[in-house]
């Protein structure tokens, strides 16, 4: 055999290694490329429930401010001071930070499982029993 024929033996082999290597080097990247998807969405996935998770805290932060608010005011009320106007107030802003609270959990669980619950605290007095109640002056 020739030093030619020798060295075409050796330059088909290397030909055959780099196919070889350039089909491993694409399967490798496609398996790289569907991790690196799955990642992403998992990063995304995560970063709305960071989201989500933040917003029901600043809500719930709210409720708990207006909620004691209103008891405050109802304190001073009771005291003898007409705040019937800032306890009315009040007890809307509770009851809308209290209804948004309750929807985070309505939707957060499955809207339509329906099992009669309002999310309304009992504590939260309707704004129709609000005009009906006694005032001191």
């Amino acid at each position: 055999m020739s030093k030619i024929a020798k060295l075409e033996i050796d330059l088909l082999k290397l030909k055959a290694e780099v196919v070889d290597a350039r089909a491993n080097v694409d399967e490798v990247r496609a398996k790289a490329d569907k991790n690196v998807a799955i990642y992403l969405k998992d990063a995304s996935k995560a970063r709305a429930k960071l989201r989500e998770d933040s917003n029901r805290e600043r809500r719930s932060n709210e409720y708990a401010w207006c909620k004691s608010r209103r008891e405050t005011l109802d304190e001073i009320y009771g005291k003898g001071f007409d705040l019937s106007g800032e306890i009315e107030q009040a007890k809307e802003d509770e009851f809308d930070a209290k209804f948004l609270i309750s929807d985070d959990e309505d939707n957060e669980e499955g809207a339509g499982e329906g099992e009669g619950s309002d999310g309304v605290d009992g504590d939260i007095v309707p704004e129709e029993e609000m005009a009906e109640s006694p005032r001191v002056d």
